[in-house]
């Protein structure tokens, strides 16, 4: 296929083959595939330096700055239109991509099988979920239980909303115990004055009695 594309590319110049591929890649899944293709091959060919604003860049800085693609989707991409042409223009090379990541590369000519013995003149994405959900690796079904057994936003959420309602109900509770703490204290004051007035008022009394029967005792 690259062989193809240089004998198609090799004698337009560099705005030629931008151009096309700037016209290819807003039309229809296999526009999307020549678009992909012309990137794969200015890549391949290092021509993309041709155009004098990128003329020391990376692929990867030209084809984010020129052609607004990030590295992986066109990775991803090319991988899928050059292995699975056929499929990735019927269902996308994102449907594609997507059989590699959950069931292994070595499953995908298999589950696309599946998918295209699917009966039914539309496509019917629960029945295409299903095929693949069949051919899952082990990994990705631990991965996705893995996933269910984490606390979701919503729990974590109510978990902090009842932490903080028994934060608050403590700090209540504290604050009414330390009131109680400085009324007995208050309290505790009021009748220690009290008893030392009468210590002041009972002491002389106590005096005049004890000379008074001592005096008596003497007489």
């Amino acid at each position: 296929m690259f062989e193809q594309l240089k004998k198609q590319f090799d004698q337009k110049s560099v705005q030629e083959v931008e151009k096309y591929a700037d016209e290819s890649k807003s039309k229809s899944l296999s526009g999307r595939m020549d678009f992909i293709k012309v990137l794969y091959y200015l890549r391949h060919t290092g021509r993309y330096k041709e155009n004098r604003l990128f003329k020391n860049s990376t692929f990867e800085q030209y084809i984010g700055m020129r052609h607004q693609l990030r590295p992986a989707t066109f990775e991803n991409e090319a991988w899928a239109f050059f292995k699975f042409p056929k499929e990735s223009e019927n269902y996308g090379p994102g449907l594609v991509n997507k059989v590699r990541r959950t069931c292994g590369t070595e499953k995908v000519t298999e589950v696309m099988a599946k998918i295209e013995a699917i009966p039914g003149k539309t496509l019917d994405m629960q029945k295409i979920n299903n095929v693949v959900h069949k051919f899952e690796r082990p990994e990705v079904k631990k991965l996705k239980a893995d996933k269910k057994a984490r606390p979701t936003i919503k729990s974590i959420q109510s978990a902090l909303d009842k932490a903080h309602g028994t934060i608050q109900q403590q700090e209540i509770e504290l604050r009414a115990a330390y009131e109680r703490i400085e009324k007995l204290k208050a309290t505790a004051k009021e009748y220690k004055d009290k008893y030392e007035n009468l210590l002041k008022v009972a002491g002389p009394v106590a005096a005049m009695v004890t000379k008074t029967v001592e005096q008596r005792a003497n007489a």
